[in-house]
């Protein structure tokens, strides 16, 4: 390069020697360097390509794409906040909000003080956080058809805070047809979700791929990670299908599922009375 002898050789090196090995020479050529390269006046108007590069500014680019090279080596190999190569970044937890107050969740949390509902339609006995408002199912859920993927529907029961609409739980649930095992439903149930959210699949794998927990001593599978949680369980011949909106605080999930009991002898089925 012109006005820059050995400068192509130097930088070589430093590239075979790796950034912890040259980092000083570096520095000092980068001073060294500079002072020796001549100044030209900037046009106002940079083109957005330029088609050849002088000397002078093969220097200059070499220079900072090693100054760039020696420091993100450094950050590597010293463990920076920046993570490490090969290893994914932590995920970052939303905030989570405790029962309507808005502020940080306490794990677990406390369910002393809640209110019971009843749901005589779809049998099936919650708490909630007082100050949660309470829609009660007015309609059954007919045998052989598809769960509400809305709301409103007078087939759902329907709890939340009136102030935060993600916060809303809502359940429902109807009797499994003749022959139709749980297996098969929930089968059934997760392609038909599969097909309906077309854009987002992943968000309901078969059975043998959800993760499970345990409602009233029941068995209950659950999908989650695409903005909402849901449990599903089978109890005395029905299906319950339980739907939290705010996957973000699985804390109060789990709180809600902790107070259900089942009263599947209970449930009402036969249509509404006009």
């Amino acid at each position: 390069m012109n006005g820059t002898p050995g400068l192509e050789d130097q930088l070589g090196e430093f590239l075979e020697d790796g950034p912890t090995a040259a980092r000083a020479r570096v520095l000092e050529l980068v001073l060294a360097t500079i002072p020796s390269i001549p100044q030209r006046r900037v046009s106002r108007r940079v083109p957005w390509r330029v088609r050849s590069m002088p000397g002078y500014a093969r220097a200059l680019a070499l220079v900072a794409a090693c100054v760039v090279i020696a420091a993100g080596g450094l950050m590597v190999l010293s463990g920076s906040s920046a993570g490490r190569v090969g290893q994914r970044p932590p995920a970052v937890a939303p905030s989570r909000s405790p029962s309507g107050s808005g502020g940080p969740t306490a794990t677990p949390v406390d369910t002393s003080g809640w209110t019971s509902f009843s749901s005589t339609r779809n049998g099936l006995t919650i708490r909630h956080p007082a100050g949660w408002t309470v829609t009660a199912a007015t309609a059954p859920w007919p045998v052989g058809t598809d769960y509400p993927q809305s709301l409103p529907s007078p087939m759902l029961d329907v709890l939340g805070l009136p102030t935060n609409g993600n916060w809303t739980f809502y359940f429902g649930s109807q009797p499994l047809a003749a022959g139709v095992s749980g297996t098969a439903w929930l089968t059934t149930y997760e392609l038909k979700l599969a097909r309906y959210y077309a854009d987002m699949p992943q968000c309901f794998p078969p059975p043998s791929s959800m993760r499970r927990t345990t409602v009233d001593g029941q068995t209950a599978w659950i999908h989650e990670g695409c903005g909402f949680i849901e449990a599903i369980a089978f109890v005395g011949g029905r299906v319950y299908v339980l739907t939290w909106l705010s996957e973000y605080d699985p804390d109060m999930f789990d709180a809600l599922l902790s107070t259900i009991r089942f009263t599947a002898a209970a449930a009402h089925d036969a249509p509404s009375s006009r």
